[in-house]
């Protein structure tokens, strides 16, 4: 993907997200209600959505998948396919999946289509259609993609006649080729190339001169032994003696306004498979970005792996549920204790409740927390079975204090499941990188809550310059998103803020009247780029340096350019200013100029250790 596309992705990602989901319940309330024609149509109408919006970032595998999805969809709704089982659940799981194979291309991965080729067997076989191999999957992907051939021999000053060369070259051609599927002689590979050679060197369009360099490339690799011989690519090299013989019957033009783009793609398959890496092979490899289109079987099978495992949104449901059956389990015990019972058999029916969410941590293979649920279920045993006797209240609240202790960890567990390396070598929590996490997930959303009140100020005055007074506390707003910003060490992003606070200073509050429209928009598009960094780095979607490029770009051409020396008043200074993030045990505080973040509470007793940065 370029860029472009992959920050495009980015900022569609969550309607992507919304639509996939519209579809899925559409598709459910044709599964409840099969007379419901409209709830099918609904699907299909989303599917068609999705599909186009990825073609335009230029997601071709997801998109792919996509049309798969619709066309089995379309066949229910024609009656082409029978309406079982089989059909919905494979369209469930491609709903399920495709969210979770965008992320992972939005988090720096390659788009892989051949990690998605079991998915989409599974929904052509649905259609009763033939199965794609990765050869064709390839040929797909390929498809739309230009390659800046090299070496156009074209002008040499010694113009050929390519349809009479192709007449004198197709005896020699066909008796090696015949010789090689008998034999296999290194000598008959020497002719095919020799030919393949002679009529590149004669071709006068990129077309023809294409198909003739790519031929002789796959020819370099079975003499280098890095292709192998096997029957289909036999198969293709006859298909070449067609191409000859369609340049001695019809000319070079009418081959490249027709060419065999099937024979083509078929040949690069196997050349970007090749282990040989001749100079000719090399620069096919290169010009079509090959390594990029056939990833090593390494790297498909780890991709395949990601997606078949658990995802984001499998996890929150099971977490949630599991968050659901511990809440009820601690408001009976916390009703039990504060209404003075002494009865101990009514809290026999939590037992049942306990063994149901521990063998749901055992299935998730969090070994750990089930241990810890299982020594409380077992004291919780010994009080109800200790019949005519009042249970002891600070043996309850220590056993609801272990189940809180479960639920606290538990969702730090589920991410582990998804990243494994988020735990450490003894498979507990990084307490200390979590709640860093967590301070900075506050800074940020502080951060994008004040620059959206810098926007509505700029807003409010450019719709009525009267308005001057609401600039005037924009400075200090974004010295306080300066000052939160250092704290997390983003001096980049701080740079083009002091930049924007400039040029609001000096273009806006000094100076009478409204900018021009041009200047308004460029600072508008830095705002909006600094905005969708943050957000995106909030989101842990990786760290889109081109939109800080765009944003600088914007404030150079303001004439604030990052990195200038800018001289300061004291009326927006900001005196000072403070960021304090604090991490205990339980507790992630942040506090803002004027405001503090507190994530969680601290145990009573416990001393605060605090991160703190003074001044500017």
């Amino acid at each position: 993907m370029s860029q472009v596309a992959s920050d495009s992705l980015q900022w569609i990602k969550n309607e992507l997200d919304h639509t996939l989901v519209r579809a899925r319940q559409a598709l459910e309330a044709h599964v409840e209600r099969p007379d419901d024609a409209e709830a099918l149509t609904q699907c299909l109408e989303l599917l068609h959505q999705v599909q186009g919006t990825l073609r335009i970032v230029e997601v071709y595998g997801a998109a792919m998948l996509a049309e798969e999805m619709e066309a089995v969809v379309r066949g229910l709704q024609a009656g082409e396919i029978e309406r079982g089982d089989t059909a919905f659940e494979v369209l469930m799981r491609a709903m399920l999946q495709l969210p979770d194979y965008l992320e992972r291309v939005i988090g720096g991965r390659r788009d892989m289509p051949l990690a998605l080729l079991s998915l989409l067997n599974d929904l052509r076989g649905v259609r009763g259609q033939p199965l794609l191999s990765e050869s064709a999957l390839f040929a797909y992907n390929l498809a739309g993609r230009t390659a800046s051939v090299v070496g156009h021999a074209a002008d040499t000053g010694k113009p050929v006649d390519i349809k009479s060369l192709a007449g004198k070259l197709r005896p020699k051609f066909q008796s090696a080729l015949l010789g090689w599927y008998k034999s296999g002689e290194a000598a008959h590979l020497a002719t095919l190339a020799d030919t393949a050679e002679k009529l590149e060197q004669a071709a006068t369009t990129p077309a023809v001169f294409e198909l003739w360099w790519i031929v002789g490339g796959a020819v370099e690799g079975l003499r280098e032994g890095g292709i192998e011989p096997e029957v289909s690519l036999k198969q293709l090299l006859g298909q070449v003696d067609r191409q000859i013989k369609r340049l001695m019957d019809q000319g070079e033009a009418d081959v490249a306004e027709d060419p065999a783009k099937e024979l083509v793609n078929n040949l690069l398959y196997y050349i970007g498979r090749a282990s040989s890496n001749g100079e000719r092979i090399k620069a096919i490899k290169e010009s079509f970005k090959l390594g990029e289109l056939l990833p090593d079987q390494g790297e498909v099978e780890e991709a395949r792996a990601g997606l078949s495992g658990p995802n984001v949104n499998l996890m929150r449901t099971v977490s949630g549920a599991l968050k659901e059956d511990i809440a009820r389990i601690k408001d009976t015990l916390d009703i039990f204790v504060r209404m003075a019972k002494t009865d101990a058999g009514e809290l026999a029916p939590l037992d049942e409740l306990l063994k149901k969410v521990g063998d749901t941590l055992s299935v998730l293979n969090l070994g750990n927390l089930r241990a810890t649920l299982e020594t409380e279920r077992a004291r919780l045993g010994s009080v109800v079975e200790r019949k005519g006797v009042a249970p002891d209240e600070n043996v309850l609240m220590d056993i609801a204090s272990g189940i809180v202790s479960v639920e606290t960890q538990l969702d730090e567990a589920m991410v582990g499941l998804i990243s494994p390396e988020g735990t450490d070598k003894a498979g507990g929590i990084e307490v200390e990188q979590t709640e860093m996490r967590e301070v900075q997930a506050a800074v940020i959303r502080e951060s994008i809550i004040n620059l959206a009140r810098v926007k509505e100020a700029i807003v409010e005055f450019v719709n009525d310059p009267s308005h001057v007074a609401s600039l005037k506390p924009l400075p200090r707003h974004i010295r306080e998103i300066q000052a939160s910003l250092r704290f997390l060490r983003m001096e980049r992003v701080v740079a083009l803020l002091e930049s924007l606070r400039q040029y609001i200073r000096v273009k806006l509050l000094a100076s009478q009247g409204v900018p021009a429209q041009n200047e308004l928009d460029r600072m508008a598009d830095a705002i909006v780029s600094i905005e969708f960094y943050l957000e995106t780095v909030q989101q842990g979607r990786g760290n889109p340096l081109s939109m800080l490029d765009n944003a600088e770009a914007c404030v150079a051409a303001l004439g604030f350019p990052v990195g200038q020396s800018y001289p300061d008043t004291e009326d927006d200074d900001l005196g000072a200013e403070s960021v304090t993030g604090s991490a205990t045990g339980v507790e992630t505080t942040v506090s803002l100029p004027g405001e503090t973040i507190v994530v969680s509470e601290a145990p009573a007793g416990e001393e605060e250790e605090s991160i703190t940065l003074e001044g500017g």
